[in-house]
């Protein structure tokens, strides 16, 4: 198999745990943010991971802002077979 990785901004700032605190967008900074308490590796090369909000309610209207959690992110390429 092949992979591709791709870097990630330099000076993105690193996940604290309060970023992992459910909160509206009112109350959180929903900025895009490097994860600090993972590290992925894909075919012995380590990936850079993003920490991003996810609303898991699934549900976005104007009178409700819902709570929003993060959840890790990696982005790769790769062909041929996986094992």
């Amino acid at each position: 198999m092949n992979v591709r990785l791709y870097d990630g901004p330099i000076g993105l700032p690193v996940m604290t745990g309060a970023d992992l605190v459910p909160a509206n967008e009112e109350k959180k900074d929903i900025s895009l943010k490097r994860c600090g308490d993972l590290v992925m590796e894909i075919e012995g090369k380590e990936a850079y991971v993003y920490d991003t909000n996810v609303n898991l309610s699934r549900r976005w209207d104007r009178e409700y802002l819902p709570a929003l959690s993060r959840t890790p992110v990696a982005y790769f390429d790769f062909s041929g077979e996986g094992e």
